[in-house]
């Protein structure tokens, strides 16, 4: 048997969106703890991680065959938690009221659409907002009625992180743990991956 699984956290959250209504205002983002069966994604939604893929998916755990329930599912232990919350905060309704405060605390904001190098920040110097990449003012009116403003943050590069640390690679499943050698690193499966240059991260 074959089963629709989702290779990203957007399509697994647009399953879920099919399956449970309103499941992103069910989750506790202070709980959240993707290798606990019971404060996971599908934990807090479901009575446990198993029974929500049992849900989801219908079928019975027992019968349930790879990648379902290895740790690599995305809803299972190397689901990047952080990756959850972005998914989940997007659809939280933050809209540009919420941008401007943010920006005026000194906070970098984004729409989740841009791309990862783009993002807004008040100029020093002056009363408007401009774009990183090129340091001028810019704005578009569809910005007065998204709704998904998120809060920027900085790319990390491998050798700024302490080692012990575990990271993946941007739009990666797999999570490694930074070893001594600043461009090693181990895999979840014990295995070292050695790296031959600098290369940008996202803490889990």
């Amino acid at each position: 048997m074959s089963y629709e699984y989702p290779k990203s956290i957007s399509e697994a959250a647009i399953l879920l969106d099919k399956a449970f209504l309103n499941w992103d205002k069910k989750i506790n983002l202070n709980i959240l703890d993707m290798t606990d069966g019971g404060k996971c994604i599908l934990g807090q939604l479901y009575p446990s991680y198993a029974r929500g893929i049992e849900v989801l998916f219908n079928i019975d755990m027992e019968d349930c065959k790879y990648p379902l329930v290895r740790d690599d599912c995305i809803f299972g232990t190397l689901a990047v938690k952080h990756t959850w919350i972005e998914e989940i905060e997007s659809r939280s309704g933050n809209n540009f009221t919420w941008a401007v405060e943010q920006l005026k605390a000194g906070h970098k904001v984004k729409r989740k659409t841009w791309t990862k190098t783009v993002y807004w920040q008040n100029h020093k110097n002056h009363n408007h907002i401009v774009n990183q990449v090129n340091n001028v003012p810019v704005f578009h009116i569809d910005h007065l009625i998204a709704n998904d403003w998120i809060l920027y943050k900085e790319p990390l590069m491998l050798t700024t992180i302490s080692p012990g640390q575990k990271f993946k690679q941007p739009n990666k499943i797999e999570t490694y743990t930074k070893l001594k050698s600043s461009f090693s690193a181990l895999t979840h499966d014990w295995s070292v991956v050695n790296w031959s240059e600098d290369v940008e991260v996202e803490l889990v």
